[in-house]
């Protein structure tokens, strides 16, 4: 019989690799979660008080703060282990940093495209985009991501510009993939926020 609670895990370069058949994803992410807390109380942060929860659901960020503690969602397990220290370090912040705001949003009727894209990002964008896709698709897929299709407080903004700088600035071990994405939404939520701060003075 199969004991689910002693999940073996090793390191494998810069990702953690689980063995064990039967090993629920309950087992692996508590396994994991335990290996990240140690991660981030080397670099000064102490998640050991914090709840971290994997939720079964195809939520489209990696992790987020719900009710005082973290969920961690399936994207998440596509990162590297560094990463994934990275994104929870993020998380951490915004539990003890953020500023109340607004839950409400704004839909908007046609969507706000941000100009004077830098290159650095449109080179992103082009690399995420899937190469498979036709010239036309490819053309919509980019829109989006410069684009703003419903606008959030302007505190939200603020919240996740904070603890992207600080992010960048404390955890430099990160994935080349993953620091061309961070840097990608602080770009984006900072021309967020100028848009945000122009259609609620309307």
């Amino acid at each position: 019989m199969i004991n689910r609670s002693n999940c073996l895990q090793i390191m494998l370069g810069s990702v953690i690799i689980f063995f064990l058949v039967g090993c629920s994803t309950k087992d692996k992410t508590k396994n994991l979660t335990d290996s990240i807390r140690v991660a981030l109380r080397k670099k000064g942060c102490d998640a050991n008080s914090v709840s971290i929860e994997y939720v079964d659901e195809n939520c489209s960020v990696n992790a987020r703060v719900v009710d005082g503690g973290i969920q961690i969602c399936n994207k998440f397990f596509n990162y590297e282990f560094r990463d994934q220290v990275s994104f929870i370090w993020h998380e951490v912040f915004h539990l003890n940093n953020d500023k109340p705001s607004g839950k409400s949003s704004l839909l908007l009727e046609d969507p706000v495209y941000i100009g004077n894209v830098p290159v650095d990002i449109i080179d992103y964008i082009n690399n995420v985009v899937n190469a498979d896709l036709e010239d036309y698709s490819k053309q919509i897929a980019y829109n989006r991501m410069i684009s703003l299709s419903e606008i959030r407080d302007s505190v939200y903004y603020e919240n996740e510009i904070a603890a992207y700088q600080q992010e960048i600035n404390t955890i430099k071990d990160v994935s080349s993939q993953y620091d061309a994405e961070r840097k990608f939404m602080l770009w984006k939520h900072t021309a967020s926020l100028d848009i945000a701060k122009k259609y609620l003075r309307k």
